[in-house]
Order: structure tokens, then C-alpha cells, then sequence
């Protein structure tokens, strides 16, 4: 949204100069916005970026020129009522890969990410149970690195528009979205009291696993994933698509060797030493769960579930679901050792 602003003198009186830039999508949505959603998001702005501002008047600048202006002493004052962790209030600094950076609703963000994850299969619970893990998650980088990248391990966020333009029933989606977002405003997990990372995967080989680096994760069954249809796969890669991937050379024989316990592992290929997470990355494999066969010439690589296998299986969440357990049994569930807060208060 807005990327930059100045407070500038103008016949007596402090005017607030709001820049944006037709650059991205945000600032098209937001000049056809009406003015009372204008006003509203100009107010988070000041008041979620601590501006010292005390007038009343707001111009808002696209690309260098002026193109409307607003007057807050004509609004009501309880129209601003602010609840700092909630959706359209709390506010995200999104960093893009050219260093630009701008403001979005968390409402916005979370809009996207759920969109990411949107199948008609899918339960409203979990899909609730996903849009706390990233209420959380948006409130972690904002506390802690004060903006959040356009993509990240955790996250890909995209313009709504890319959406508009994939589902003919966009606006029906976005309706239900938004009805998700309303229901857990304000709720994040947090462990003692920082707030977790957004451990989601698709599916599991019957079990979730720990992870020293993260106390929080927890390794619980969830033989429902069995049944998934990615519970099981495999792929085979020759000798030359090794080397190219894994940009190294391997002398005869293909020689493979896992060293470490399951949850400090180092694969030795000739010699060349990876983790687990570079050899997934690099070799497409779709789960952290993976094992090799090693043949004259060629390697296939058994993988077991989709993802990285930490936190919330979505498989097994959606079977939870469907024999009618909450989004809040969901959590518990999977993050048993987190407790789930709305602002300061515990929710039992």
C-alpha cells in the first residue's frame, strides 16, 4: 500500500502526504476503495507506524502526483477504534525482491495465503486452523524483522488479482476467505511466549516428526495420512541428472552413504557432503522423508508424504474435520505443547 510518507507545511496547517506507486496492484484496489475504507486505512497507518501527525488533512500521491485528498475531522472519532492484532488493523510491511516496500492489511496477506491453500476437498476448519498458524507467523516477522518478504520458505504471497483470474468463482471464494478470517481474528500460538513459525505439510508417513531447532513441534501420530495419494512416491534420476542438479561429479560407482540420526543427517554423495533439506531442494523431491536405491547407473529415490513433515499434516487435518473436530482441536493436536491466545487471553 503506502511506501513512504511526509508531513509538510501548507498555509498554516500540517498536511500528511501519503506516497504510493501504480507499480503494484495494491495501489489500484485502493483508489477505487470508497472513502470511508480509504479513511480507515489511513488511520491504521499512522497509528500502526507511530507517525506524529495531529492534523486533519491527508494527501494521497500516486507516482509524484496528487490524486485525492481526505479530511479525517469530517469522520467520527469511534470510527477508528483500533485493535492492534486484528485484521484490518494490524498492519504488514511487504519487502519485494527489488527493495521496494510497501504496507498491506493483514487481512490482505492473509486473504492470499489462504487462497494458496484453497481446495474445495478442503474443511473450513482446517482452513481456519491454517489462517492462525499465519496470523502468528505475521506477527512474528512484524515483531521481529519489522516486515515480512514476498516469498518465503513459508509463504508466497501473490496479488489478489492472480487469483481473480484463476477461479471464475473468485468472489464467492473470497466471501467464504473473509468469513475464515473474522472467525480467528486476533488468534496466534505462541510457545511460552514467542510466537511459532507456520509448520504446515500436506501429508506424513503416519507420523509427524520433531525438529530439535524448533522446541515447539511436536511428533504425533497421523495415520490418516496413509491413505493420502501422495503417501507414497518415487522418482529415478541417471548419473548425468545427478551431477547436473547436484552440480558435482560422480566418478563410478553412484556411492550414497546417510550419516547422522534421523534428526542430524548428512547425505555423502561421492564424497560430497549435503543436508537432507539441500538434497530435497535440488533433486524436486516432494517430502523430507526419503530414501535412496542405488543401481549401476542410476539412483530412485523412495519419498514418503508431501512436504516437510513438521507441524499441521493438511491430510490429516481434513479427516480430523470431517469427524467433526474444530479448528482449535486441530492445533492442539498437531502443536500440543503451544497454546493458542487470542490477544492476551488463553483460549481453552
Amino acid at each position: 500500500m503506502f511506501y513512504h510518507y511526509e508531513i509538510l507545511p501548507y498555509k498554516g496547517e500540517d498536511i500528511l502526504y501519503l506516497y504510493l506507486t501504480m507499480k503494484y496492484e495494491f495501489s489500484k484496489d485502493l483508489l477505487s476503495n470508497s472513502k470511508e475504507d480509504l479513511e480507515r486505512r489511513c488511520k491504521n497507518f499512522i497509528l500502526s507506524n507511530h507517525i506524529p501527525y495531529k492534523g486533519n488533512k491527508i494527501y494521497l500521491v500516486v507516482d509524484g502526483v496528487v490524486v485525492k485528498s481526505l479530511n479525517l475531522q469530517d469522520t467520527q472519532e469511534n470510527h477508528y477504534t483500533i485493535y492492534p492484532y486484528y485484521a484490518d488493523s494490524f498492519m504488514i510491511t511487504l519487502s519485494f525482491p527489488d527493495y521496494s516496500e510497501c504496507e498491506i492489511s493483514l487481512r490482505e496477506y492473509l486473504l492470499s495465503i489462504l487462497f494458496s491453500y484453497y481446495d474445495t476437498s478442503l474443511s473450513f476448519e482446517v482452513l481456519k486452523a491454517i489462517c492462525i498458524l499465519y496470523n502468528t507467523y505475521c506477527f512474528k516477522m512484524m515483531n521481529e524483522y519489522h516486515k515480512i518478504k514476498e516469498e518465503t520458505d513459508f509463504a508466497y504471497y501473490r496479488h489478489l488479482s492472480y487469483y481473480k483470474m484463476k477461479y471464475s468463482n473468485y468472489q464467492d471464494i473470497k466471501n467464504s476467505l473473509n468469513k475464515i478470517i473474522e472467525e480467528v481474528d486476533g488468534i496466534f500460538l505462541q510457545y511460552g511466549r514467542e510466537y511459532i513459525l507456520p509448520f504446515i505439510h500436506y501429508s506424513n508417513k503416519g507420523k509427524t516428526l520433531l525438529n530439535p531447532k524448533y522446541p515447539y513441534l511436536s511428533s504425533v501420530k497421523s495415520m490418516w495420512d496413509i491413505l493420502s495419494n501422495t503417501y507414497l512416491h518415487y522418482q529415478d534420476y541417471s548419473k548425468e541428472e545427478l551431477e547436473k542438479r547436484l552440480k558435482i561429479t560422480i566418478t563410478n560407482p553412484i556411492r550414497i552413504e546417510i550419516k547422522g540420526n534421523v534428526y542430524q543427517r548428512k547425505i555423502v554423495i561421492n564424497h560430497t557432503v549435503f543436508t537432507p533439506e539441500e538434497v530435497k531442494s535440488l533433486l524436486d523431491i516432494q517430502s523430507l522423508d526419503y530414501y535412496f536405491l542405488v543401481y549401476s547407473d542410476y539412483v530412485r529415490i523412495i519419498s514418503f508424504g508431501k512436504g516437510n513433515g513438521y507441524g499441521l499434516s493438511i491430510y490429516g487435518s481434513n479427516e480430523m474435520a470431517k469427524n467433526g473436530l474444530k479448528y482449535y482441536h486441530i492445533l492442539r493436536y498437531y502443536f500440543p505443547k503451544v497454546g493458542i491466545y487470542r490477544n492476551i487471553k488463553g483460549l481453552s
